[in-house]
């Protein structure tokens, strides 16, 4: 094994175990149907609606916007999560796609794979051995919370983002060389053009970093200035890109409401309850929690809490019992803190906001205080607060792999691997579940013929009033047609919504009143409420076909056929 790099391994490492779990089908650019039948939830179609509008509409600056959603405004495909960095490149080489063509599946491989791969390099800071750092890759792929987060919400998966942060701050404080924090210049990009939530966890390990090396240079003078420089260079690269993307236009979210809903129950760790999931452990039964709180998988699984209790209960019995090992652990402990004090601050902050200002376990709130509304505004804009567990997550992973290096040197690679056993036994349920929704047969929902005739006559689909139907969005995207839909985030939505309300219902009222519409476009709407009024109103050059399509009722108004 000797000369083999283990972050290629583990790169490969992670291109195995998402075969393993998903296999091919994902990865059939032009198959779109495990797509529309949507993977746990339907926020699949939101991301592969937001790219086919993307790809059709013309080229704009910022280079994120999708002219043909919510026309003629448009929508940032940052709040549709369509991986606006991947989109982009794709559109770029457009012409020499498939009609219809979807990467989330590469991405996720490619996730997978980068994940092995920021993994090994992470542990190889900690060992020299190279199969205790892929026995310890293996553990990191076998993450319950990336593998839930995969196609349901499939920006959010990208992990491998934390954990190249993770390895850029760890080996530039260890070695006290400000020059690994350029690493973070294009980690901030990559990440910035990935998904919001993510970059402001990389961003701020990015910071704590800096904050990290200040300190440590405290009386270098000339250091102090490149490391500052630096920051100042890695912050303009950072904020040109998503300005570039258009994620920090001006008027384009509202906060939506949220912070302390979507938070972390303090019983996530050992919580094995999935959204959508019947079953997630073998091993573990479900724990109650809050409505909201299952946005996310923060589940350890069995092998990781199994030796975390026993390494716990070892550092116990050691202190407890002989004098020279207790003076020892605490001399590495304090030598740990000090080195890490910026970095273990961070991942205190980060849980804090995680578990918001209403702390839950299981059912129970245990602990509540208010906040000025300002600021629950501002912590709105990032309401799925529980998600920033993600780093501490991650870095509880390491922790434990990092024990098992420590305390079982000779017999590492047998533990190692009895923990990969029982963390792969644990998730059985939810692997079978997972590789079984892609190895059925895929069935788009119905389309009726009068939907056939909408896509080959019009190139618009006006809907009245408020409507996020993602199946239907999925359907106007994959035909190439424009669409005043919007179906983002809900930070992004609400705005949206408010700002075109006099325009919606200016609409509504036209049609009452029996104007002319527009030739190239087809109206539609699902409320009865105002069915009456508009049949009442409608100009007698258009009727009004009932349709069920999608398993959901449509009124579509047609101009009426000659003869």
């Amino acid at each position: 094994m000797e000369g083999f790099s283990v972050p290629f391994f583990g790169f490969l490492l992670g291109i195995l175990v998402f075969l393993a779990i998903y296999g091919v089908e994902p990865l059939r650019v032009t198959g779109s149907g495990w797509i529309f039948q949507g993977v746990i939830e339907s926020d699949i179609l939101q991301h592969y609606a937001g790219w086919m509008f993307f790809r059709d509409s013309p080229w704009t600056w910022p280079l994120g916007l999708a002219l043909n959603m919510g026309y003629p405004y448009g929508a940032n495909i940052s709040y549709t999560d369509s991986i606006p960095i991947v989109s982009i490149f794709f559109k770029a080489i457009s012409a020499w796609l498939p009609e219809h063509f979807q990467f989330f599946g590469l991405y996720t491989l490619l996730s997978f794979a980068l994940q092995g791969a920021a993994a090994a390099l992470l542990l190889r800071l900690f060992t020299k051995e190279k199969v205790p750092a892929l026995l310890g890759t293996a553990i990191f792929l076998f993450s319950s919370c990336m593998i839930e987060r995969a196609f349901r919400h499939t920006a959010l998966a990208s992990h491998w983002l934390i954990l190249f942060a993770l390895f850029l701050y760890i080996k530039s404080v260890r070695n006290h060389d400000w020059r690994w924090i350029g690493g973070f210049g294009i980690l901030n990009l990559l990440a910035i053009g990935i998904h919001p939530y993510l970059f402001v966890m990389v961003f701020v390990i990015f910071c704590a970093a800096f904050l990290s090396l200040l300190i440590d240079h405290s009386e270098g003078n000339c250091i102090r200035k490149k490391i500052c420089f630096s920051f100042l260079l890695i912050l303009l690269i950072t904020f040109a890109s998503g300005s570039a993307i258009g994620l920090f236009e001006n008027d384009q979210v509202k906060p939506a409401g949220g912070f302390g809903f979507y938070s972390l129950n303090l019983n996530q760790i050992y919580n094995p309850t999935a959204k959508g999931m019947e079953q997630w452990s073998a091993l573990l039964p479900k724990q109650p929690q809050e409505e909201g709180q299952e946005d996310g998988l923060y589940y350890l699984g069995a092998g990781i809490l199994l030796f975390s209790m026993i390494l716990f209960l070892r550092v116990i019995s050691l202190a407890a019992f002989s004098p020279h090992q207790r003076a020892a652990l605490w001399q590495k402990a304090k030598i740990l803190t000090s080195k890490y004090f910026i970095l273990l601050i961070t991942c205190l902050l980060l849980l804090l906001f995680a578990l918001s200002n209403r702390i839950t376990w299981n059912q129970t709130v245990i602990a509540a205080y208010p906040l000025p509304d300002r600021v629950v505004s501002m912590f709105n804009i990032f309401r799925s607060s529980g998600r920033f567990f993600t780093v501490v997550y991650y870095l509880w992973f390491l922790t434990v792999i990092i024990g098992v290096f420590r305390f079982f040197k000779k017999r590492k690679n047998i533990v190692l691997f009895v923990l990969l056993i029982i963390q792969i036994c644990d998730m059985a349920p939810a692997l079978k579940e997972k590789y079984t929704y892609f190895h059925q047969r895929y069935e788009k929902p119905y389309i009726a013929e009068i939907w056939t005739h909408i896509a080959q006559n019009y190139s618009k689909v006006i809907v009245i009033g408020e409507n996020r139907d993602l199946q239907l969005a999925g359907w106007i995207g994959d035909h190439h047609l424009k669409t005043n839909m919007m179906f983002s985030a809900p930070v992004h939505l609400n705005r949206f919504w408010e700002k075109t309300k006099e325009e919606r219902d200016e609409l509504l009222e036209r049609i009452i009143r029996g104007e002319e519409l527009e030739k190239d476009a087809v109206y539609l709407f699902d409320s009865e409420a105002i069915l009456p009024e508009i049949s009442a109103g409608l100009n007698s050059a258009y009727e009004i076909i009932r349709t069920d399509n999608y398993y959901h009722v449509y009124y579509i108004i047609l101009p009426r056929e000659s003869g």
